[in-house]
C-alpha cells in the first residue's frame, strides 16, 4: 500500500490507511507516504483531522461511560436521598444549641448525625470523626446528600453541613442563628471550606 510499511508502527497504519481513503496519498508514482520524508501539508492536516474525529469519539465514550456509573450510583442512593430530601425541610429555622442533636435543636454535627441515622447510616457524633466516613468526594463532584466540612484555621475541621445542590448546604451555624441554607460558593464557607465525604452509597 505504501513504501516501507514495515517501517510504520502499527498503530500509526490506520492513520497512513486513512490518508489512502480520503485520496491524499494514492500510492501511484510519487504519491506515496514515505515515513522517511517529511510530511506534507495536506497529509498533517487530514492526520490532525483523524485524530481530531478519534478523540471526540473517545471522549463520547467516556462520557457515556461516567454517566452510566453516575446513573447507576444515583439509583442506589436514591431511596435515602428522597427520605432525607423529606425530612431536611422539617428540621429548617430551629435554633442552635451546643451539643444538641434534636429534636427542637440542634449543633452542626448534631444535626448531621440526626438526620442520617433516620435514614439508616450511624454516624460518629463530632463533624471532625464524622469526615473519617464514607468517602473523598471533590468539591466540583458535590450531589445532593454529601457531608461538606470546614475548617477555619485551614487544618482542623470545626463544621459540618449537608449539600443540597446548586452549591449551598444546609447546617446548623452557631449560637443565635438557626438551621438555614448557605453558599459555598463565595463568603465565610468558600473560604473555610475543607473537604466533603459521600457517606450514602459511597
Amino acid at each position: 500500500m505504501f513504501s516501507d510499511q514495515d517501517l510504520i508502527s502499527p498503530w500509526a497504519r490506520e492513520a497512513v490507511e486513512y490518508l489512502y481513503g480520503t485520496g491524499v496519498t494514492d500510492g501511484v508514482g510519487g504519491n506515496r507516504f514515505d515515513p522517511k520524508r517529511s510530511t506534507s501539508r495536506e497529509e498533517a492536516i487530514v492526520l490532525s483531522k483523524r485524530v481530531y474525529m478519534l478523540f471526540s469519539e473517545y471522549q463520547a465514550r467516556e462520557i457515556e461511560a461516567r454517566s452510566t456509573v453516575l446513573a447507576s450510583r444515583g439509583g442506589s442512593r436514591s431511596p435515602q436521598i428522597e427520605k432525607l430530601k423529606e425530612l431536611i425541610p422539617q428540621e429548617m429555622g430551629k435554633p442552635y444549641r451546643w451539643g444538641a442533636t434534636g429534636p427542637n435543636s440542634y449543633d452542626c454535627s448534631g444535626l448531621v448525625y440526626s438526620l442520617y441515622k433516620k435514614i439508616g447510616i450511624t454516624l460518629p457524633r463530632s463533624s471532625s470523626e464524622q469526615a473519617k466516613v464514607g468517602t473523598y468526594v471533590a468539591k466540583e463532584d458535590l450531589t445532593y446528600g454529601d457531608l461538606v466540612f470546614f475548617a477555619r484555621d485551614g487544618k482542623n475541621i470545626n463544621h459540618v453541613g449537608i449539600y443540597v445542590g446548586g452549591g449551598e448546604f444546609v447546617h446548623a451555624p452557631q449560637t443565635g442563628e438557626v438551621v438555614k441554607t448557605s453558599t459555598l460558593l463565595s463568603g465565610y464557607y468558600a473560604n473555610t471550606y475543607y473537604t466533603a465525604r459521600r457517606v450514602i452509597g459511597g
